[in-house]
């Protein structure tokens, strides 16, 4: 049987900067880097990968940074390196998708690990490589994406449509009508997600058809992740009025943080300023509700994005990096790795030898941010 992962519209993950699953899944991690067990194959989640709970040492404190015969960014590329490309070649899909979004940042590396994502065997890490290859338009690829235009997977599918769509290639967008109204939530999360990036206002009414038309039998919390995907994709279509669900979703109940997590991060994508106040809220000290951690770093990402100070962010990711739950800690790593802070990057390099090989990955990854590599 193919080996499947969890995963999302991989947008905005651990390592793509300006995707929004993994797995978002793209994530989610993607995107999301931030790792989370499901038993099924796909998820609307941002946190998209799975991790024993392996705890973390306790008391961390940052390491002086020491000077060394070899410049630093180049020991840091070579390091990061290491650790991405032994990802690429694990047994687990999870960890192969992570290692090629964790690569965006270091065009040289994906170059060299997106061909053979592109044919992976699980439709995952497919989805991951293709998605990579159309951020950072690498078109000497186009000719490699262009079969993932027949891929069995209809969320390959659209990925190919954006990525050959961004590298200038003619394609043919109609397919993603079927995705969307598909009552493979899967299919139709990926279509959303794609409808949206490419910009077409004619997706509009399609899009507003399928809204919360799924099965009575699916998982009612799944069917809004979908839908806050779909909203998502309204607003950046000029329907900005789709943004209050999203806002909504913010204050959901304690059961169902998940959809707070992939609100939070929305908002920040979209940069919704308006939501500034609710998303410092969640991290005042004073708040009436405590939020899971998973949240208050989501919430802080997407403060992050509409350009709150670095400080207090470095403050709230540096609450987190000694969480005994490896989730927690890898999401606190992609935050840090957002943030031009010295600090940020020395509990960075705390994290690349963390006692969990998916927050090692996470760490390495968002050492090869542009801001860090200038640390």
């Amino acid at each position: 049987m193919q080996e499947q992962i969890r995963s999302e519209p991989i947008f905005d993950h651990c390592a793509l900067s300006a995707m929004a699953v993994c797995l978002t899944l793209c994530a989610s991690l993607l995107t999301g880097c931030t790792p989370h067990q499901s038993a099924e194959p796909w998820s609307t989640k941002s946190q998209s990968a799975t991790t024993a709970n392996t705890a973390a040492p306790k008391n961390i404190a940052p390491k002086k940074s020491s000077s060394a015969s070899t410049p630093p960014n180049l020991a840091l590329h070579a390091r990061a390196d290491a650790v991405l490309r032994e990802a690429a070649a694990s047994d687990d899909a999870q960890t192969r998708a992570h290692a090629i979004e964790g690569s965006i940042r270091q065009p040289a590396l994906l170059r060299e690990l997106a061909p053979k994502g592109l044919v992976d065997p699980n439709r995952g890490v497919r989805f991951v490589a293709c998605m990579a290859i159309g951020e950072t338009r690498l078109k000497e690829f186009a000719h490699l994406v262009q079969p993932l235009l027949t891929d069995e997977s209809a969320s390959v599918r659209a990925a190919a449509i954006l990525t050959l769509t961004r590298l200038g290639e003619t394609v043919d967008p109609s397919p993603l009508g079927a995705m969307a109204a598909s009552e493979d939530l899967e299919a139709r999360a990926n279509a959303y997600l794609v409808l949206g990036l490419l910009g077409n206002k004619s997706a509009v009414p399609l899009i507003r058809a399928s809204l919360g038309n799924a099965s009575a039998l699916a998982n009612p919390i799944r069917i809004r992740l979908v839908d806050l995907q779909g909203a998502e994709a309204l607003v950046r279509l000029g329907e900005t009025r789709e943004i209050d669900s999203i806002r909504a979703a913010v204050f959901s109940p304690p059961e169902q943080e998940e959809l707070a997590v992939v609100a939070c991060e929305a908002l920040g994508r979209l940069r919704d300023e308006v939501s500034a106040p609710m998303l410092r809220n969640i991290l005042a000290p004073n708040a009436g509700r405590k939020r899971a951690p998973e949240v208050c770093l989501a919430a802080a990402s997407a403060l992050l994005a509409l350009g709150a100070p670095t400080e207090p962010i470095v403050s709230i990711a540096r609450a987190y990096v000694s969480d005994p739950d490896p989730r927690v800690r890898a999401q606190a790593a992609v935050l840090l790795g957002k943030t031009a802070n010295a600090e940020s990057m020395n509990y960075l390099n705390v994290l690349r030898v963390d006692s969990n090989s998916t927050v090692r990955l996470c760490a390495s990854a968002a050492s090869l941010s542009p801001v860090g590599i200038a640390e």
